[in-house]
């Protein structure tokens, strides 16, 4: 089993498959970090928060998930293994030498972070409220949308009406 830590706007999205499974058991052996990169969303111009899902109302992002653009990342690791020392969100120290990160191409795999839903919701931010906002507005991106909305709404027994945020 995996350990990733993730925010509740954030969603790994595999590429080559329609699920996750497929590279986590490549490496089901290995000593091994996967860091996965960030495609950053914005506002996609919403002045209030929309009814409906996340992934169906943000579509537009920022155009590279590299460094130094995007320095943005997620790591997973196999807990236990003894290993990962001083886990973090963003990454981890390992003190085995064995052990290895990997960064996971976007053409694999990679995470979609929705930061914040509308101008709105970023003044209600406590920690970013007061920034000014860098928008993500470069790329439109319905590759999450077109691929699993239909698996989404049917799994939480949404209609296209009756959807909330």
């Amino acid at each position: 089993s995996w350990l990733g830590l993730m925010d509740v706007h954030e969603f790994l999205v595999p590429v080559r498959s329609d699920s996750i499974d497929w590279l986590l058991s490549y490496f089901e052996h290995d000593l091994v970090v996967l860091r996965f990169s960030a495609m950053m969303f914005g506002t996609s111009g919403h002045e209030e928060m929309p009814q409906g899902l996340v992934v169906e109302n943000y579509i537009l992002r920022n155009l590279s998930t590299s460094w130094p653009t995007n320095p943005q990342h997620k790591v997973w690791f196999k807990p236990g293994g003894n290993y990962v020392y001083l886990p973090s969100i963003h990454a981890v120290d390992v003190k085995d030498d064995m052990a290895r990160h990997l960064d996971v191409h976007e053409e694999d795999m990679y995470y979609n972070h929705y930061r914040t839903k509308s101008l709105a919701d970023h003044k209600l931010d406590p920690l970013r409220g007061h920034m000014r906002i860098l928008e993500a507005a470069e790329v439109m991106d319905t590759r999450l949308r077109d691929r699993f909305l239909w698996r989404l709404r049917k799994r939480m027994n949404l209609t296209s009406s009756s959807s909330s945020s």
